[in-house]
């Protein structure tokens, strides 16, 4: 999970290690690629895993139904970091 964050910029933009990750701890999305936090399956992946990743997903996922509700089903409090 939160080793990504010790990994170079290269596996952190890697969608297999980056899935991973997150799959392990939802909030390692944080470490991962800019262009992976707007990928719906990893970020899908980290709000099953820890609704409070959400805030690591780009604005235009955290407008995503679907993502939100996965987000909320795993953590009611992950709302905070839906956008309207």
């Amino acid at each position: 999970g939160f080793a990504l964050q010790y990994l170079s910029p290269e596996l952190q933009d890697d969608s297999e290690v980056v899935l991973t990750a997150v799959r392990s701890n939802g909030c390692a999305l944080q470490y991962a690629a800019s262009r992976l936090c707007c990928d719906p399956q990893v970020v899908t992946e980290a709000v099953v895993c820890q609704g409070m990743s959400l805030e690591f997903a780009a604005d235009s996922l955290q407008k995503d139904r679907s993502i939100v509700m996965a987000a909320v089903s795993s953590c009611g409090l992950a709302i905070q970091f839906a956008e309207p």
